[in-house]
């Protein structure tokens, strides 16, 4: 008789045991495909954010992948629109954007150029969309015509053309 409890305890125990190792096996299998694969896979990626009915951005890249809120872009292209017809165009490797909140974050190799003859060049770039901030902490080198500006952090407003160099501020005048 005890053989016989043992058995159906032990029948009973496993049986639970599989139905929990289900349940989380199930739950990881929706955890992966819902958080670690992409929804979609986009080649040439295009997107635009505008504020009261004028482009402030658009960005472009060679492919994206589509998460809940995200897109993981690679080989990035974008371009800042600013007051009277002035531009920047903005080259990186690869980055993040919230699809929701349109703000994003590049990286790797990471070059910026201006109509006016203006180039940056560093390793990160963030946007701030509610700021309408760009703002890094990485080093930054500004070159222009005959002088070189280099240091460490950025913010830059392109609504009020400002830029601000945060530390180790140098310049090179040729």
């Amino acid at each position: 008789m005890n053989k016989y409890k043992f058995l159906i305890i032990s029948s009973i125990i496993l049986i639970i045991f599989l139905l929990i190792y289900n349940f989380f096996l199930r739950e990881k299998k929706e955890y992966i495909i819902k958080v670690l694969l992409p929804s979609a896979e986009i080649n040439k990626f295009f997107l635009t954010e505008t504020y009261k009915g004028k482009k402030v951005w658009e960005i472009k890249a060679d492919n994206a992948k589509i998460f809940k809120n995200e897109a993981r872009l690679k080989n990035i292209k974008i371009k800042f629109f600013l007051r009277k017809g002035d531009f920047f165009i903005i080259l990186a490797n690869e980055g993040k954007i919230n699809t929701i909140s349109k703000n994003f974050t590049i990286s790797g190799n990471v070059s910026v150029t201006s109509n006016k003859n203006l180039e940056l060049k560093t390793d990160t770039l963030s946007w701030d969309s509610k700021k309408k901030e760009i703002y890094t902490s990485s080093t930054v080198s500004i070159a222009q015509d005959n002088f070189t500006i280099t240091g460490e952090g950025l913010k830059l407003l392109p609504n009020n053309q400002k830029t601000e160099i945060l530390h180790n501020t140098k310049i090179t005048i040729k």
